[in-house]
């Protein structure tokens, strides 16, 4: 279920991004601040969540360890 998760919130983030653009183009066609601000937050949300898609294998693997278990990278748990 996590991975189901984890790659709904990918696509989301990768399909957020032309949405964030489209609003950049239409502020820089009607010269409309709200429109750029709108866009860039869009832009900040999107590849935060593409950030921390990108580093939560990481994450998972450090905390793991960090509690004294190790990492099974072929079934993605932490074995104690």
């Amino acid at each position: 279920m996590e991975v189901i998760v984890e790659y709904l919130m990918f696509f989301a983030a990768l399909l957020l991004l032309p949405v964030a653009i489209s609003f950049f183009i239409a502020a820089a066609l009607k010269r409309s601040k709200k429109l750029a601000k709108l866009g860039l937050a869009l832009a900040a949300v999107s590849l935060a969540v593409l950030v921390r898609q990108h580093y939560s294998e990481f994450w998972r693997v450090d905390s793991c360890m960090d509690s004294g278990g190790r990492y099974n990278y072929e079934q993605h748990e932490c074995e104690f």
